[in-house]
Parts: structure tokens; C-alpha cells; sequence
């Protein structure tokens, strides 16, 4: 194999090699950052009567919509919160009644 062969392999087996590390080093990160994200949508929730909108999670969080949603649907699945509509607007509203 030429040598400018040989690198393009080395430099390919490279990458390949740093996405397993940052694949594996990132699963913990991003159960750490969902269980921030979990105590800081608690702490927005216990300012307004224990009820959060995706909206107010993610205005009090900074996190994205997606991101707010998904975690409050994984705290609706495990008990956590459970949902209903606003009312008037049909908001839909998480409810932490442990709070």
C-alpha cells in the first residue's frame, strides 16, 4: 500500500476510534445533564404551584423545546407528573403533585 494510503486508512481508523470514546463518554454526560434538567424543571415547577408548561420549562431551563418535552413525557411515564390541558388555552400542562 502506498504511503498516501496508508494514512488515509490510519487517519479513518483514527476517527473511527474517537467516536467509539466520545459515544461512550457521552452516554453518562447526557444522564447527568437529564437529571439536571429534571431538578431545574422541579425548582420551576415549585415557583408556580407545581404546574410547568413545556414553554415555562424551557423559558426557566434554558434547555430546548425537545429536550424539555422529552424529559417531562420520561417523568410522566415514570409517575412523576402527570398531565392535563389548561382550561382555557388547552395548554398542555404538567402537574408535579408531589410539589
Amino acid at each position: 500500500m502506498p504511503k498516501s494510503e496508508l494514512d488515509w486508512v490510519l487517519q479513518i481508523k483514527d476517527c473511527h476510534y474517537i467516536n467509539q470514546v466520545e459515544r461512550s463518554l457521552s452516554k453518562p454526560m447526557l444522564q447527568k445533564n437529564r437529571q439536571q434538567l429534571m431538578v431545574a424543571l422541579l425548582k420551576a415547577a415549585s415557583t408556580k404551584g407545581g404546574k410547568l408548561s413545556v414553554t415555562q420549562g424551557v423559558m426557566a431551563t434554558g434547555a430546548s423545546f425537545t429536550e424539555v418535552e422529552e424529559t417531562m413525557k420520561e417523568m410522566l411515564i415514570t409517575g412523576y407528573v402527570s398531565v392535563d390541558n389548561h382550561p382555557n388555552t388547552g395548554i398542555v400542562i404538567y402537574d408535579f403533585h408531589e410539589l
